[in-house]
């Protein structure tokens, strides 16, 4: 009795153990799975655009992020080996609300580069069937070079594209809570500040995959 007992909370532990890692489907590789594409959003940080935002909410209006996204995964090792997310942000105008001035008094968008960091990302499923994927990690975000946030748990989907021979969407959901701090000025008075990522570009970044190539 007790030797069935063990038996099962083994095979338990080993199909909870399977679960966890993640598995591909619908596709035979021999090396890297490589994924490459473009982001192009528009986003409110922090708030919908129907919510009503403070005067000094920071950042305020709309704002446009854009540029270009690199994934490779190792089928073997269900991981993702490297991961490269770069892209610019600025301030947009939000209907017939005027642009916030600079310091002399001009119009800004406040454009800045924007990288993204994805570190222990792993492929929790993947089916080149259907073309859908979900990968986990924790990100880590750069303004202009310098870390702006880091730590934040991220779930990234791919979603569509029958099979990925058609569209396929990207979106990058961040899933901290909405008052935690995790920006580089963690401990200090952050203001106005946004306090993490998710306030910052808002709940979901996204982008479309453009390519996908596999190592010979």
């Amino acid at each position: 009795m007790f030797f069935r007992l063990f038996l099962w909370l083994l095979c338990l532990c080993v199909l909870s153990g399977l679960a966890q890692e993640g598995f591909i489907t619908n596709v035979e590789a021999n090396g890297k799975i490589t994924f490459t594409g473009s982001v192009f959003h528009i986003t409110q940080p922090g708030a919908s655009l129907a919510e009503d935002l403070p005067v000094d909410m920071v950042p305020v209006g709309q704002w446009v992020l854009s540029g270009s996204w690199m994934m490779e995964i190792d089928p073997d090792l269900l991981a993702i080996t490297k991961w490269e997310h770069n892209m610019v942000m600025l301030r947009a105008r939000e209907g017939g609300s005027p642009l916030p001035n600079d310091v002399g008094g001009n119009p800004t968008r406040a454009s800045h580069t924007v990288q993204l960091v994805l570190r222990d990302g792993r492929v929790r499923s993947l089916d080149f069937g259907t073309g859908l994927g979900r990968i986990t990690g924790t990100m880590e975000t750069m303004k202009n070079g310098q870390r702006q946030f880091s730590g934040e748990s991220v779930e990234i989907l791919l979603v569509g594209g029958g099979g990925f021979k058609g569209m396929t969407n990207l979106e990058i959901r961040f899933l901290s809570e909405l008052g935690i701090v995790t920006s580089a000025t963690q401990g200090e008075d952050v203001g106005n500040e946004a306090r993490n990522a998710r306030e910052y570009f808002g709940d979901i970044i996204l982008g479309t995959v453009k390519r996908i190539s596999f190592a010979e």
